[in-house]
């Protein structure tokens, strides 16, 4: 696979050669629940430009979801070289299948040293804290999430994006940081301000475009009805965001949401939807909406397992194909009014005895 960096990585696949080698103390632990403990997937091992060991990882399995792994052992030789560590973990991201397909990467921390170093390598929390954390001196959650997929200030591969427009750019740009998006482009669009915001962890970037506050005037104020079309017409519903890579618990994250916001904006998330079950073929996920500012309803998923089978779709798209058809020539094949006034007037005429057109 290809190297990051001014270094070489190198992938070990179980099972492990004893000789693989060894350096420095890990800056991580292992999760606190066995059942957490999954077998292990590769080994990643970085060599410095002198063929020197300068870091290893090691990422196992989650025991209790298909849509994660976790980093059983982070060594560096040197314990403060925060590039080399970050670079093993954004190489296992892009090399471990389950990850490379959005799951989530998670470490755990049994102390306060190893916190400070999982936060400096980039990883965040997706939970409020646990109460045995607040014990021990630890502030945040003895588990944490890989959120530093991509390289700051490296907007992501393609330029797929959804647009929103808004009536305050300022107040949607505090609402997407809560999920950790920051704006990658600033510009003007026909007169209006606009910003893409996008994430490390996500591929997804929204454009935001904020109306004139004088057309807002003009059409009633909020720009809310700019983005959902109207109720039984058609139009753009909403944007959904996969959380998949944020998270392993939808519900433990919007507490975690929530109660961000209330510190930093004065007021709690407004959650629309509680999450739900939902499947989409074979695809389980849990799904939830939460309220934007200007009442613009937000999805959030966070996929729980793939079923194995494929699901027989509950429509035929040829079946569908064939309906339209059908409508479309009885809608050809019908007169129309004018013809129909024609063919009126005609059998009227013919019943008074006097044929059309005769004087």
């Amino acid at each position: 696979p290809p190297c990051r960096g001014p270094m070489r990585i190198s992938v070990e696949r179980p099972p492990f050669p004893h000789s693989t080698p060894v350096c420095g103390a890990s800056v991580c632990a292992s999760p606190a629940t066995s059942a957490l403990c999954g077998p292990p997937l590769l080994m990643l091992l970085a060599w410095s430009t002198a063929g020197e060991l300068a870091g290893s990882a090691e990422i196992c399995a989650r025991g209790d979801t298909e849509h994660a792994a976790h980093v059983g052992v982070l060594r560096l030789a040197n314990p403060a070289d925060y590039v080399t560590g970050t670079a093993l973990l954004r190489h296992a991201v892009d090399t471990v299948p389950r990850l490379r397909r959005g799951g989530a990467l998670l470490a755990g921390a049994s102390d306060a040293s190893q916190l400070d170093a999982l936060h400096s390598l980039g990883f965040g929390p997706s939970a409020a804290p646990a109460p045995e954390a607040s014990d021990q001196g630890v502030e945040s959650p003895s588990e944490l999430i890989f959120l530093s997929r991509r390289e700051p200030g490296v907007p992501p591969a393609e330029c797929s994006h959804t647009a929103v427009h808004v009536s305050s750019i300022v107040k949607w740009v505090d609402f997407f940081s809560l999920l950790g998006y920051e704006p990658s482009l600033i510009f003007s669009t026909s007169g209006a301000r606009a910003a893409w915001v996008t994430a490390p962890w996500s591929q997804a970037t929204i454009e935001l475009i904020e109306v004139p506050k004088l057309l807002q005037q003009q059409r009633g104020g909020s720009a809310a009805g700019q983005l959902a079309g109207p109720v039984g017409g058609v139009g753009l519903v909403h944007v959904c965001l996969d959380l998949t890579p944020r998270c392993t618990s939808l519900c433990l994250l919007l507490e975690y949401l929530s109660a961000e916001s209330q510190a930093r904006f004065g007021k709690r998330l407004r959650i629309l939807s509680p999450p739900r079950h939902q499947m989409m073929g074979n695809v389980v996920a849990d799904v939830a909406v939460v309220r934007a500012p200007d009442g613009v309803p937000v999805e959030l998923l966070r996929v729980a397992r793939v079923l194995p089978q494929a699901m027989e779709p509950d429509w035929n798209l040829d079946e569908a194909r064939r309906e339209e058809e059908a409508a479309k020539e009885e809608a050809q094949g019908a007169p129309g009014v004018e013809e129909v006034g024609e063919q009126v007037e005609e059998h009227d005429e013919t019943r008074a005895g006097t044929p059309k057109g005769s004087s």
